[in-house]
């Protein structure tokens, strides 16, 4: 029961901080998250059956913040994967812009007709 109530604590906390995260300290509450997801990741495999009525209840409530931390965490990635895109965007253009004429490719060669 003991592992339950932990793993309970611990999805609880995610979802905390999951909530809770904004744009200028995200670094640091996805590296709190990454910390508490492997401690949560450990805890998962040594919870056992048979569970007792009260181990039930709090399994189900597990299972419901597990449920509501699950869209927060892909909405995070989605944040963070949208800004890896745009800085590459950005990359590339800066690129085009500081050496306009990199980005062309030359096609050098001739059309040669093998009809007589």
């Amino acid at each position: 029961m003991e592992v339950i109530k932990k793993c309970l604590h611990i999805t609880e906390q995610l979802v905390v901080l999951a909530k809770s995260i904004d744009h200028q300290d995200r670094d640091q509450a996805i590296e709190q998250i990454e910390q508490l997801l492997s401690g949560r990741e450990e805890l998962l495999p040594l919870i056992k059956g048979p569970f007792s009525i009260e181990e039930k209840s709090l399994g189900e409530k597990l299972v419901e913040r597990d449920r509501e931390l699950m869209p927060l965490l892909v909405n995070i990635q989605a944040t963070v994967q949208k800004d890896i895109n745009e800085l590459s965007r950005k990359r590339i253009s800066a690129g085009k812009y500081a050496n306009p004429y990199a980005a062309t490719q030359q096609h050098d060669g001739a059309f040669y007709d093998k009809r007589k």
